[in-house]
């Protein structure tokens, strides 16, 4: 059997978090299918980190982004990239999160902690500006004011 890919719709709904671990910052930005299904993660280090640890959590990341579009399970990914240990790793200011091993721990305990299932939640839609539903569709242009 072959996997089919399912691509992300040119405009959709987005969460960026901001996290930090031992001082080091860095963002994780889960965008999503119309229907509220996770469809990409991109996880983003800030400058005190060196560039080969940047390089490769990027083609995490972007692995991970693929594997999803391709229909394998987010939880998968949860399963195998929690716990994994590497620098930096220590406390994190986050209450869900304290502690984290590695970059890629905190990542997906977050994910895994947010996005039970790995869908949106109701409330998510209205944090992130879209308050019909997770059907809604991208918003049309408005039409301009005749007197301008």
């Amino acid at each position: 059997m072959i996997a089919q890919h399912e691509s992300l719709p040119e405009e959709r709904a987005s969460i960026t978090h901001r996290f930090e671990i031992a001082e080091h910052e860095g963002y994780v930005t889960v965008g999503f299918y119309h229907d509220g299904r996770i469809g990409e993660v991109q996880i983003v280090m800030g400058n005190r980190m060196g560039e080969p640890l940047r390089a490769l959590v990027d083609a995490v990341s972007a692995s991970v982004s693929i594997a999803i579009q391709h229909g394998v399970p987010l939880d998968i990914f949860v399963d195998k990239f929690k716990f994994t240990r590497f620098e930096p790793a220590g406390f994190t200011g986050n209450k869900d999160v304290p502690n984290s091993s590695s970059i890629l721990d905190y990542v997906f305990k977050w994910i895994e902690n947010r996005f039970p299932g790995g869908k949106k939640s109701v409330d998510d839609w209205k944090l992130s500006g879209v308050e019909d539903s997770p059907q809604t569709k991208p918003a049309e242009r408005p039409e301009k004011d005749q007197g301008e």
